[in-house]
């Protein structure tokens, strides 16, 4: 067991110490394993460093594994539905984390910023969707020029055409019109 001490130490950090640090950092970067299964949008821990390095204004960089393209143009083939889904509900209220007592610090802070919890997950989904229309495009661009994706490769036209419509109605549904109608007429 914690001395209270410990705890109201552990508290005032996960309150206040977060943006603090965040805020004296040259770059914040966050670490994507995969667009198919983003685990760091399921940490409730990952979620409020994210929302600390948006709230600071310096919003952080996306890093991934190499292939991370290509998963994301195979998740939206195999699941469009699931991808969609898992990469823009944010919710920190249903996040997990490994620490029980660290998750209810994080969901009170949550609770008790301007906006509550709604306000910390639209700002964590907008800048989700910013990275995802980003790699998107990065992945269609790839795609296009036959980089890495197999079926392009193959000469499989309606692969390619299904790639396309589907990043079409990707960039629709996060609010993209022009790049939309860019890949449908393409």
């Amino acid at each position: 067991v914690m001395e209270a001490s410990v705890l109201i130490k552990e508290r005032m950090i996960l309150h206040h110490g977060v943006v603090a640090a965040v805020s004296s950092f040259d770059q914040n970067l966050v670490f994507m394993s995969s667009w198919a299964d983003p685990l760091v949008l399921t940490r409730a821990r990952c979620l409020w460093e994210m929302y600390a390095m948006i709230a600071c204004k310096r919003p952080p960089k996306l890093l991934y594994v190499k292939g991370a393209h290509d998963q994301l143009i195979h998740a939206l083939q195999n699941d469009y539905n699931a991808f969609f889904k898992a990469n823009t509900t944010v919710d920190i209220e249903t996040a997990g984390s490994m620490n029980e007592v660290h998750l209810a610090f994080i969901r009170e802070a949550a609770q008790n910023l301007k906006g509550g919890v709604t306000e910390l997950n639209r700002i964590v989904a907008k800048q989700v969707t910013l990275w995802l229309a980003e790699d998107l495009q990065q992945a269609v661009i790839e795609f296009r020029r036959g980089e890495g994706i197999s079926i392009l490769q193959e000469g499989n036209t309606e692969a390619c055409a299904n790639v396309l419509i589907l990043a079409g109605r990707l960039m629709h549904e996060l609010d993209q019109p022009g790049h939309s109608v860019q890949y449908y007429t393409e």
